[in-house]
């Protein structure tokens, strides 16, 4: 009330912090309410609406993790969808989920409707919603990919400790929610893995189709060439005609480096007809099974001779060689 009549923060603030706070009563005592409502306030003057709901979420859910759980669990039994008829043959479609259920909803929805933009496409995106929307639910087109990312921290995935995870777009969630949905090793969450401590990011979950490019320069590197047996394609650019392949077909197989190899287009198609099989091991080594039933093993590029066993039989491969390893 102070920051408000001082003008610090508008009312649309001042909505969103009350709101926040009564959202958790019950497992807030008054003094870190006022603690909070403080701080909130502070926050307040220099941020957005929506970020200051964002940000005391998780400071709500920090203060007593068990007890966001369970507020979580009871608001989720509520679940539902809703029909309200409206005027000029309309009607509105509300569905109540799950934060990060909506969010894969809305971002599935947004995709197929991006995906229809034509060149003489005359629908606004909303309608392009409406009409992708409609397009899902009576199965007429098959849903795109697409990932939800969450933020977690090493401590919070182990089990070491409760502290919130965040949702890209939707805000925090409880440790529990996060730990639930990495236990289904499911492609549409991809993880995003933070220092307990400083926050600073130390690795990205390859739960996508697309490699970055680092790791698209390290797969070319390491073949040179298409992978299949004989092919000689250079695979040292995209302009050579050649693709990064999942040997694992992605979501099964993740986007790492022991999962994808460079094939030319032409043996990239073969490699799904006519009865070949591939499979990957470590190092980058592929095994082809041809339709006739005989294995051919074609590996990485050699940067150094391979093994030379010298005439008194020692071996002149060096620790470091990949053969040795």
């Amino acid at each position: 009330m102070q920051a408000w009549r001082a003008g610090d923060v508008d009312e649309r603030k001042v909505t969103v912090i009350s709101d926040g706070l009564a959202a958790a009563e019950g497992s807030l005592d008054p003094e870190r309410t006022d603690q909070l409502a403080a701080e909130a306030a502070t926050h307040a003057g220099m941020h957005t609406g929506p970020q200051v709901r964002a940000w005391l979420a998780r400071k709500v859910i920090a203060v007593d993790p068990a007890a966001a759980q369970r507020r979580s669990e009871r608001a989720s039994k509520n679940r539902k969808i809703t029909l309200e008829p409206l005027a000029d043959g309309m009607a509105e479609l509300v569905a109540y989920l799950p934060a990060v259920q909506a969010r894969q909803a809305y971002d599935t929805v947004n995709a197929l409707a991006h995906h229809s933009n034509g060149p003489d496409e005359v629908r606004t995106i909303d309608q392009r919603r409406a009409d992708a929307f409609m397009d899902l639910v009576t199965d007429r087109t098959k849903p795109p990919s697409v990932q939800v990312q969450v933020t977690v921290d090493t401590d919070t995935l182990l089990g070491l400790a409760d502290h919130p995870a965040l949702v890209a777009g939707v805000g925090p969630i409880t440790a529990q929610q996060a730990r639930r949905l990495f236990a289904r090793a499911d492609p549409v969450y991809r993880r995003l893995i933070t220092d307990p401590v400083t926050g600073d990011l130390e690795a990205m979950d390859p739960r996508r189709y697309r490699p970055s490019p680092s790791l698209e320069q390290l797969i070319r590197a390491r073949d040179v060439t298409c992978r299949f047996p004989g092919c000689r394609r250079s695979a040292l650019t995209t302009r050579s005609g050649t693709d990064l392949d999942h040997t694992a077909s992605w979501p099964d197989g993740q986007t790492t480096a022991d999962n994808l190899a460079v094939l030319c287009r032409h043996h990239h198609r073969v490699k799904h007809t006519n009865g070949w099989k591939v499979a990957q091991s470590e190092g980058g080594v592929l095994t082809w099974s041809t339709p006739g039933g005989r294995q051919i093993t074609t590996t990485p590029w050699h940067y150094t001779d391979p093994a030379i066993e010298r005439d008194d039989g020692r071996d002149t491969r060096r620790p470091t060689d990949p053969a040795i390893e």
